[in-house]
């Protein structure tokens, strides 16, 4: 798996949730817990992940593009509903 991301959008998250986009890459996406975000921007289907990294969660958003290239829209850490979504679904 390939991550992929805007520079200018991984600024604006720097300063917003003061995380890289690139950090994606070291979320454990074999233990995330994935849905289809619902809407379409652009023409293309936008997934929503929490994955832990080390000992937290993080809330993700992402589009899957050809050859299973993950282009990264938005990294955080999961906020508390988000963490006991994860939980209830069985993983921790």
């Amino acid at each position: 798996m390939e991550i992929e991301f805007d520079p200018a959008k991984d600024r604006r998250n720097r300063k917003k949730h003061g995380l890289s986009l690139g950090f994606a890459a070291e979320l454990d996406w074999d233990a995330m817990l994935m849905e289809a975000d619902g809407s379409q921007h652009y023409g293309e289907e936008r997934w929503f992940g929490i994955a832990p990294n080390e000992d937290k969660l993080y809330a993700v958003a992402f589009t899957v593009l050809e050859d299973e290239i993950m282009r990264i829209i938005n990294v955080r850490r999961a906020t508390n509903s988000e963490v006991r979504r994860y939980e209830t679904q069985g993983r921790k």
